[in-house]
């Protein structure tokens, strides 16, 4: 309820499905330290990057112009579009370095492919 009826609906922050999610292994991870206002903006980020480089979440294959990513991208895709103008645009940046390969993903000529999602619960070890 607090996600989905009051921090999306309030705030334009896609990122915060990096940070309140359920306890399912497809999901990002959770951050060890506690939100605050100070560390809000780097903990969004480091929670997207982490998550964009799990390659059993999201994966770049530059040699078939493929992007295997997350159903979370699929589930919000709106409220990316809303902040970024597309997925594309949130993730070129994140998911590689490479600028030449930024652009071809934002020019759409990478075919986008969701991930299964693993419903599992994560191990409590």
């Amino acid at each position: 309820y607090i996600e989905h009826a009051i921090l999306r609906k309030e705030f334009n922050e896609p990122r915060i499905h990096f940070s309140i999610n359920c306890a399912a292994i497809g999901c990002p991870s959770l951050q060890e330290k506690a939100y605050t206002a100070g560390n809000l903006e780097a903990l969004f980020e480091k929670g997207g990057s982490e998550f964009l480089k799990d390659p059993a979440k999201n994966k770049l294959n530059a040699e078939n112009q493929t992007l295997k990513i997350s159903k979370v991208f699929y589930w919000f895709k709106s409220d990316f579009e809303k902040k970024y103008g597309s997925v594309e645009a949130f993730l070129a940046p994140r998911i590689t370095s490479d600028e030449q390969l930024q652009k071809s993903i934002l020019q759409g000529e990478y075919n986008i492919i969701y991930a299964n999602y693993d419903w599992s619960l994560i191990d409590s070890r």
